[in-house]
């Protein structure tokens, strides 16, 4: 017997045991029906199954107890997914619809048409922003999240069947009758490669979780592997007898499992192209299969019906005979690196009902892979209300490579303010493990957000009487009052009779932290029968927690006055709440809608955004900077939309401190250099700035920053603009809406936005241009009307009259002509915008354009 059989047969035999004991649960009439699907919520504790029998269930995970049945009514479902970030779960039908189920609330929460057939295959995004369906129409259809819109369509010519995202979001493959594997990027809107190797229908695709490797299984029996940054095949695995129907990666190492119409299950190291194990689970034909993310479970669906969990524990956990690897010939040499804790919003604590990720990289620097490789976390300290694994494989480390390792945590109600204590431990099959680590993770009780439309009006185009038979809008705005952040914040409209919408009903708001507040307009239109004195709109707005968002019935009597659509304040009763400040919401200027959406997108461009505006928080001494909270996100949109900037790709920070100034900067330094050349960098800042009295440094305030300690504590102009040159770029573009004080030294920073130093010509580096919002000892004015600064008004107008089509030299002269004349006749002062460029670009800067 060769070593290879040898070492299968040890495996199996481990599996074999192992899915006997505890851990497994078997349910032999899960469902009536062939079950279709399977999948595991983003919490990691509760297994949804669907069938053709028209039902979604939902399991225990651990205890494999039913907790809920969904009867969807008398259709089939073929495809079931969960939101990776949410408690809602998306599933296709022989109804033609894409049906969003709000798994908390048992109820549907959108229906998305686009299909002409049934439904085969629903996916969301890894990064939940979007969900892909395929049908039995040819089609692959994108669908927007936050708008339910599609952006995408694709028509082939053969039914499709299969359907996997990759980790980066953007890519996405499909496959079905027609024996091609099609791969598109969303990004740029169009196929990019074709896979050819199949001899029958593709039925199942999947992605590795470091998106390295394609699996694909289908009709003719065969699993095929691939090589995604090449295109190349890699393996082909003839194990099966019949159609193979489900495959699935392992989340959390190279494990592959199939499962097929001959009943059995299979698991494969995709890695070292082995079968690993294989069983005859005596539930007949296998149609459905998938891991559980960072537990040692793997389920299984079967045509009569049937669901079974199993643990693979000891197969996963490598706890098997060493001759299973191969033996090191030197030390196996590893290191632990980079080891962050983050929630969901990227702050490093974790506070109740939130989701938080310890990562690190571990790193092999030997010639040699370690092998059999898995994390262990102890907790030394018992605190309640946080849950996390105790346990997570890692597998094999290949030779002079680091892997990122990422453990997820969950935090309920009950988490105390305070710090949980681990020891972080590893094992590798030779020993050569790296030493534990212990790790402190900072806790917080849960704070509750509190959203509520804080204020609204009825306006229309040009002001005048609410009429039957004619168009008005009502405008809002959302705020979250609550010490909390609002997660996942929605919004709804119910009408009566006889009023008809004329925009959308529905809105996906996102995420508002304490204090923010969005916008929303609703158009509408009523027939000439309508006949109550009123007009009476309900307003439904819905949280991720689907108790901390109240309803309201907006009223305006017919024939009343109207305001044009223009300037309006919101919220002036707010009071502050605990130690988070809460300022009134505003809806400020005609610059803030109607963005002009560019037809590109800019994938080497990148935007840093910041606007500080709240330092009076920190300093009773300090004045606050007017708009520039406003400035930076309105100018954060058109970043993205008129400047065809990837939506990642735009940073943008509010009432940032010195340190989240200077992590930024450093970010934007980090991508520079790696894009070696090719980045176009557009810098927005406003707020405060400050001159030393001594050297007459200038230097950017952040919200905490000490007038008296400014090294220390600010960030100086020149570092500022040396971060930005120090490596190569295809050119940066600074505009800076400052206010350096420079008035009376005994004086605190003041609310006017003061400019009273003049860079020399030879300050700005390099390839940088600069338009600052003025120059001498002028100062730099808000525009109170418009709820902007001066300066960046006229920049966002100019945008958005152009629609970005404008030279740099268009702009400055535009500038110069329309702020200086403003600031006359608003202020009776002179400000007057300069332009600063560094010698690289003393000829050419002109004829930089913001759209090519």
């Amino acid at each position: 017997m060769n070593k290879t059989l040898l070492s299968i047969i040890i495996i199996f035999s481990v599996f074999t045991l192992k899915a006997q004991n505890s851990g497994s649960w078997f349910h032999p009439n899960a469902h009536q029906q062939l079950i279709s699907e399977i999948d595991v919520s983003p919490r990691f504790d509760v297994v949804a199954s669907t069938s053709l029998d028209g039902t979604i269930k939902l399991w225990n995970l651990k205890s494999g107890v039913e907790d809920e049945t969904f009867p969807l009514g008398n259709f089939k479902v073929f495809s079931l997914a969960y939101d990776p970030l949410d408690d809602f779960m998306a599933y296709g039908n022989d109804r033609y619809e894409v049906v969003l189920l709000d798994a908390q609330r048992r109820a549907v929460n959108q229906r998305l048409k686009g299909h002409g057939r049934n439904i085969t295959n629903v996916a969301y995004s890894p990064d939940g922003k979007h969900i892909a369906s395929v049908g039995q129409d040819s089609k692959l259809i994108v669908w927007e999240l936050d708008s339910y819109k599609k952006i995408h369509d694709w028509v082939h010519i053969n039914p499709l069947l299969a359907l996997a995202w990759h980790p980066n979001n953007t890519e996405i493959v499909v496959g079905g009758n027609g024996k091609k594997i099609h791969v598109y990027d969303i990004g740029e809107g169009q196929r990019t490669r074709i896979y050819y190797g199949h001899q029958g229908r593709i039925t199942s695709l999947a992605y590795s979780a470091d998106g390295k490797i394609l699996a694909s299984g289908g009709t003719d029996r065969k699993l095929l592997l691939w090589d995604v940054e090449t295109g190349d095949f890699i393996h082909r695995f003839d194990d099966h007898n019949a159609i193979i129907n489900s495959i699935a990666f392992d989340p959390a190492s190279m494990f592959l499992a199939t499962v097929s119409n001959d009943k059995m299950l299979r698991i494969y190291d995709a890695e070292k192209q082995l079968l690993l194990a294989e069983r005859d689970l005596g539930m007949g034909e296998l149609t459905a299969v998938t891991f559980s993310p960072h537990n040692p479970m793997i389920l299984v669906g079967s045509a009569k019906g049937g669901l079974r969990a199993l643990s693979i524990d000891q197969v996963i956990k490598g706890s098997i005979d060493s001759q299973d690897f191969v033996r090191p010939s030197q030390p196996i040499q590893l290191s632990v690196e980079n080891i962050t804790f983050s929630n969901q919003h990227g702050q490093p604590y974790i506070e109740g009902k939130e989701k938080g990720i310890l990562s690190f990289d571990l790193v092999n620097a030997s010639r040699e892979a370690a092998q059999g490789m898995h994390v262990s976390l102890q907790q030394l300290n018992n605190i309640n209300g946080l849950s996390f694994d105790k346990m997570l494989q890692i597998g094999r480390v290949p030779a002079n490579e680091r892997k990122k390792i990422e453990i997820p945590f969950y935090a309920n109600e009950q988490l105390p303010e305070g710090s949980a204590n681990f020891v972080l431990s590893f094992e590798e099959a030779f020993g050569f493990e790296p030493s534990p680590i212990e790790v402190s993770i900072r806790l917080r009780e849960f704070r509750s957000p509190d959203v509520q439309i804080v204020d609204y009006s009825f306006t229309n185009e040009r002001g005048g009487a609410l009429e039957l038979g004619s168009t008005a809008s009502l405008q809002m705005i959302i705020q979250n009052l609550g010490q909390g952040n609002a997660d996942s914040v929605r919004f709804a409209t119910k009408l009566p009779d006889n009023i008809f919408p004329a925009s959308e009903t529905n809105f996906f708001i996102g995420s508002l932290g304490p204090g923010q507040s969005r916008e929303v307009r609703f158009d509408f239109f009523t027939n000439r029968r309508y006949s109550q004195p009123e007009i009476e709109i309900g307003i439904e707005l819905q949280e991720k927690f689907k108790q901390y968002a109240q309803p309201i019935v907006a009223k305006a009597a017919v024939n009343q006055e109207l305001a044009a659509r223009r300037s309006i304040s919101f919220g002036d009763n707010i009071q502050n709440r605990e130690d988070i400040k809460i300022s009134k919401a505003q809806i400020y200027s005609a610059v803030d809608r109607n963005i002009p959406q560019s037809a590109n997108i800019f994938h080497n461009r990148y935007a840093l955004v910041i606007g500080n505006e709240d330092y009076s928080s920190v300093s009773r001494n300090a004045g606050d900077v007017p708009y520039a909270a406003h400035d930076a996100r309105i100018f954060a949109l058109y970043a993205h939309h008129t400047l065809g900037i990837p939506k990642d790709q735009v940073f943008l920070s509010i009432n940032a401190t010195a340190g989240e100034m200077r992590r930024e900067i450093n970010l934007l330094q980090n991508i520079i250099k790696q894009l070696d050349g090719r980045a176009e960098v557009f810098v927005f800042y406003a707020g405060h700035g400050y001159p030393d009295p001594a050297s007459e440094k200038a230097y950017l305030m952040p919200v905490d920053a000490a007038p008296g300690f400014l090294e220390s504590t600010a960030i100086g102009l020149s570092d500022f603009y040396q971060s930005l040159s120090k490596y190569p770029s295809q050119n940066v573009t600074v505009f800076l809406d400052a206010c350096f004080s420079g008035g009376a030294r005994e004086e605190p920073l003041v609310a006017a936005r003061n400019v009273r130093i003049e860079p020399k010509s030879d300050f700005v580096p390099e390839n940088l241009v600069v338009f600052s919002a003025s120059q001498g000892d002028q100062q730099a004015f808000a525009y109170d009307e418009e709820g902007h600064g001066l300066f960046t008004f006229f920049l966002l107008q100019k945008l958005q009259e152009t629609k970005g089509q404008i030279d740099y030299s268009g702009m400055a002269s535009f500038l110069r002509e329309r702020v200086s004349l403003r600031a006359l006749k608003l202020h009776r002062n002179v400000q007057n915008p300069n332009i600063l460029y560094g010698p690289a670009v003393e000829d050419a800067w002109g004829e930089f354009r913001f759209l090519y």
